[in-house]
């Protein structure tokens, strides 16, 4: 049984979803984009109307896609014609292996790797703000990795065209587990391996 207060009719689109986690938001649903045919890149695209960050929506632009963005909303019924699922981009085995389709990386990685700047920035990303897994001597981490010449930035701070500038420039970036994780593929490839 389906309740609904409103019906609406598509004809063609390409269901993304969405989660409020940066991480999940790239891995689980933004990168299904590197799966479609030329035609499919041209069609709607199907958003989840979760309390997603607007500013996720920049890795739509940066991706070169200025397609039409329907917000799935709810208590409505949506009558789509012609929808496209792509699969996600990677897969967990119940010993906790993680494997990424082939190329995935890469996919986004061309559009995050801008030039090869100087890269002589170290950087230190806060979970300061974070609702879990914070640290309990962020503090005294903090004032540590300042006379080290770390900069402390706040990823939810900046755009993402500024993260990605500051990352293409990081020769070190440290950061607790955590969605900042994903920051890692901002930095030139050379570099990818030292961070912490």
């Amino acid at each position: 049984v389906f309740n609904y207060v409103l019906e609406k009719n598509i004809d063609s689109a390409v269901f993304i979803g969405s989660y409020p986690n940066i991480g999940h938001w790239i891995f689980n649903h933004l990168l299904k984009i590197a799966f479609l045919n030329e035609e499919q890149k041209n069609l709607k695209f199907l958003v989840s109307d979760n309390n997603i960050p607007k500013r996720y929506l920049d890795f739509f632009n940066l991706l070169g896609f200025k397609n039409e963005i329907i917000f799935l909303q709810k208590s409505v019924l949506y009558n789509i014609d012609n929808i496209i699922l792509p699969m996600m981009p990677w897969h967990s085995s119940a010993s906790g292996f993680v494997s990424f389709c082939p190329n995935v990386i890469h996919y986004l990685r061309k559009f995050t790797i801008k030039n090869k700047n100087i890269e002589d920035t170290n950087i230190y990303i806060s979970r300061k703000r974070a609702l879990r897994r914070n640290l309990l001597n962020e503090a005294e981490l903090v004032n540590y990795l300042k006379e080290k010449n770390f900069q402390i930035i706040f990823l939810e701070d900046l755009t993402l065209d500024r993260q990605i500038e500051i990352g293409n420039q990081a020769k070190n970036v440290i950061c607790p587990w955590g969605a900042s994780s994903n920051f890692l593929f901002f930095m030139n490839e050379n570099k990818i391996g030292r961070a912490h």
